[in-house]
């Protein structure tokens, strides 16, 4: 269960009151803000010209992400790390393998000092009951 404090709660009806769209979590990293929505709402969340993007960019000087929610582990990985590709993802018990379509989506899927895969893990556990991703 994922607890919300007061700034998170703001920022989440700031999106809502600007896109009509009420986000299902927030997550604050260092560089950006990425907000979980519910399915086939993306377009309503970026706004004409990406209007609602840019506003929220300003008022919080970050970096903003959208990613739509879904109820299926494999589906939800595959929208957190778009617009990278997956080959395969594998789910042996609670342990998550992403299997790259090629070296260079490998790379990126990972980042520099794993950071890509660190926050791609941290989201899904958010949402999901899993150990941990490692990519193949």
């Amino acid at each position: 269960m994922v607890t919300y404090g007061f700034e998170d709660l703001k920022i989440m009806n700031l999106v809502e009151q600007l896109s009509g769209v009420t986000p299902k979590d927030v997550i604050f990293e260092e560089m950006r803000v990425t907000f979980l929505i519910p399915a086939d709402s993306i377009a309503r969340c970026i706004g004409k010209g990406g209007v609602v993007v840019k506003k929220l960019e300003n008022l919080l000087k970050k970096k903003i992400r959208f990613i739509e929610y879904s109820t299926d582990l494999k589906q939800f990985i595959r929208n957190v790390v778009y617009p990278l590709e997956l080959q395969d993802i594998v789910q042996e018990d609670a342990k998550i393998t992403l299997h790259a379509a090629n070296h260079q989506m490998r790379g990126l899927l990972i980042g520099r000092s794993a950071m890509n895969l660190r926050s791609t893990e941290m989201i899904v556990k958010r949402h999901f009951p899993i150990s941990e991703i490692k990519v193949a």
